[in-house]
């Protein structure tokens, strides 16, 4: 399982991102035109929290 983790300004790792900022990073991988990594991310999302609707709604839409 892969853990999303958030990068403080300082380039450290800061604690792990929640479901939201993870989906928005998917998001913005998507809207850059970077769709297989937009998908292999929500994927990520996906297993991580199976009942975030929205994470395998943007999988849909991204195919």
């Amino acid at each position: 399982m892969r853990a999303w983790a958030r990068t403080d300004a300082d380039g450290k790792n800061g604690m792990m991102a929640s479901r939201e900022e993870a989906y928005a990073a998917a998001e913005k991988l998507k809207e850059d035109g970077q769709l297989e990594e937009a998908v292999a991310a929500l994927d990520t999302l996906v297993g991580e929290h199976p009942d975030y609707a929205l994470a395998h709604s943007a999988i849909s839409s991204c195919l």
